[in-house]
C-alpha cells in the first residue's frame, strides 16, 4: 500500500515540476483552440515515473550482486521500450516544432530512462540466479604430513 501512495506522490511531483509549453496564437484552425498536445505530458510522465522505478529496481538486484528477477526483467524491457518510442516521438515533435525545447528534453529523459530500462536487466543476466550453485576450478598449492609443498588443482561449490 505505502508503494502505491509513494508512485501516486512522485507523479503528482512529476505533473507539476513539468514546465508544459505555453500556448501561442496560431493561423486560424478548426480545432476550436483545442490541442491534442495538451494528452502529451500526462502519457509521457507516467512512463518517465515506472521508467525510473524499474531502474532503481534492477540497480538494487545488481548493487546486491544478483539476478533481478523475471517480472522486474520483463517489466523493466516493457516499459524501456516504450520510452525509447516516446524519446523518439518527442524528439520528431522538437523537430517539427522548434520554438520550445520541452519536447527535447522530454526526448532526451525519455531515451536515457529507456536504455536503462533495457541495459539493467541484460547486465544482471550475467550475474547468478539466487541459490544457483556456482563451481569454480583453480590452482591450488597445499602441504602434505610431511610438510612438502603439493600443487594441484581445486575444486569449489558455493550454494550447494
Amino acid at each position: 500500500m505505502l508503494r502505491k501512495k509513494l508512485l501516486v506522490i512522485m507523479m503528482l511531483l512529476g505533473l507539476g515540476l513539468l514546465d508544459v509549453p505555453a500556448a501561442q496564437a496560431q493561423e486560424e484552425d478548426n480545432t476550436g483552440g483545442f490541442s491534442p498536445m495538451i494528452f502529451v505530458p500526462m502519457i509521457d510522465v507516467p512512463l518517465i515515473v515506472t521508467g525510473a522505478v524499474y531502474a532503481i529496481g534492477n540497480t538494487v538486484y545488481l548493487v546486491d550482486g544478483e539476478r533481478s528477477s523475471a517480472g522486474w526483467r520483463y517489466g523493466a524491457w516493457v516499459i524501456g521500450g516504450l520510452n525509447l518510442a516516446a524519446g523518439v516521438l518527442s524528439l520528431l515533435l522538437y523537430n517539427a516544432k522548434q520554438d520550445t525545447p520541452y519536447y527535447l528534453w522530454q526526448g532526451v529523459i525519455n531515451l536515457g530512462i529507456g536504455a536503462l530500462d533495457i541495459g539493467l536487466p541484460i547486465w544482471s543476466l550475467g550475474m547468478p540466479e539466487p541459490g544457483a550453485t556456482s563451481a569454480t576450478v583453480g590452482p591450488l598449492m597445499i602441504q602434505d604430513l610431511a610438510g612438502n609443498p603439493v600443487a594441484g588443482i581445486g575444486f569449489s561449490l558455493s550454494n550447494w
